[in-house]
């Protein structure tokens, strides 16, 4: 452990060369007087919008191709994923009650492991995948987008455009944090979850078919994906629960957003743990609830599945597809589509607000740029 306990020479010299001071403990943990702090509520929703965004709405298709044959027999590896972030979930909690303050893994490798070189590293490997990240989330808000305005779908092959409308998406979304964050948070919340309750109601209610939700008859035969025989091929078990519980992953990142921005609350202590525990059970279960609504209601598979319109077609706004399915109303299923593509700027602006904070703390812990 001595090596984590060491500040690397290397470190220091690259500090002084970006003008950074030298790393600190000292960082107060509260925030200013006059700043209205958040409550439970908000961090529950905060968590929660950055979760459901980008989740079954966009990668459903993905998530039945990434089996051989493709089928629902893939919600196998999702429930891995979904039960290993619960229990991720439960190590975020620890660290937020441990070491309450803003700044996320920088925080917590500074002060649970005391290693500024790996608090540096952290950062700033962050500042090459955070931006990624961020961007996969508006990408999806155009997907909806190109549903809704049949412009976009014209001109779905001119990559400029859609980069000029992710940009100002990132943009409004960059603004919206200094603006008003509880506000902000409630509102994308109560967005979400109306585009929640809808599907799930009238996936159950109306198109309900329990046909849709069988897998392939051969889907554990040999050489199928869920198949024992050949465990480490590349269309094998091994593999095959690898993609999946990737995208499961993918889905379920967010419940610890709240961990970034710890010193907007009053008491950390035990909101940080409440927010990260329930939203990874809560969310996990709605996952399921929606993907078993969509699936039930809306075919995936043939040519005219919805697996298909998103491989072959590039078709892959499954809700709004879902929307159009049962109410038989091409007009609603475009104001659907609005709304799910702001849900899913709303993900991406939740997900702003927690990875902005991160260079800000490494600045105060002297493993930044200082002017920030």
């Amino acid at each position: 452990m001595s090596e984590f306990k060491e500040v690397d020479e290397l470190t220091e010299e690259v500090c002084s060369r970006l003008e950074i001071s030298s790393p600190t403990l000292s960082r107060d943990s509260t925030s200013s007087e006059g700043e209205k702090k958040l409550g439970l509520l908000e961090g529950y929703c905060l968590n929660a919008i950055n979760m459901f965004g980008t989740g079954p709405l966009i990668t459903l298709p993905f998530l039945l191709r990434a089996c051989r044959p493709q089928g629902p027999q893939a919600l196998i590896g999702y429930a891995c994923a979904v039960l290993l972030c619960f229990i991720d979930s439960w190590i975020w909690a620890e660290l937020g009650s441990r070491f309450p303050g803003s700044g996320g893994s920088q925080h917590y490798l500074l002060r649970a492991l005391n290693s500024p070189r790996a608090s540096f590293l952290f950062v700033w490997q962050f500042i090459l995948a955070g931006p990624l990240e961020v961007a996969s989330g508006f990408i999806g808000s155009i997907e909806y987008l190109r549903y809704t305005l049949p412009i976009l779908r014209r001109a779905s092959k001119n990559k400029f455009i859609h980069g000029l409308i992710g940009a100002g998406f990132a943009t409004i979304a960059s603004s919206l944090v200094r603006y008003e964050l509880s506000k902000t948070t409630l509102c994308a919340a109560a967005i979400s979850l109306a585009v929640i309750v809808f599907i799930i109601i009238t996936g159950f209610t109306i198109r309900f078919k329990w046909t849709n939700l069988k897998a392939p008859g051969d889907w554990h035969s040999p050489g199928s994906s869920f198949s024992t025989e050949s465990l480490f091929a590349s269309h094998g078990l091994i593999f095959t629960l690898g993609r999946t519980m990737r995208i499961g992953i993918y889905d379920m990142t967010g419940y610890f957003d709240i961990n970034f921005i710890g010193d907007t609350f009053k008491n950390p202590k035990r909101i940080i743990p409440l927010a990260c525990i329930l939203s990874a059970a809560t969310i996990g279960l709605v996952y399921f609830a929606v993907y078993i609504a969509v699936l039930a209601a809306l075919p995936w598979d043939g040519n005219n599945g919805f697996v298909a319109r998103c491989s072959r077609r590039d078709q892959c706004y499954v809700g709004a597809l879902f929307a159009e399915k049962v109410t038989s109303s091409n007009l609603f299923a475009r104001v659907f589509a609005l709304l799910v593509a702001l849900t899913i700027f709303g993900s991406s602006f939740a997900l702003l607000v927690g990875y902005a904070t991160i260079p800000a703390a490494a600045a105060k812990d002297g493993l930044f740029f200082f002017f920030l």
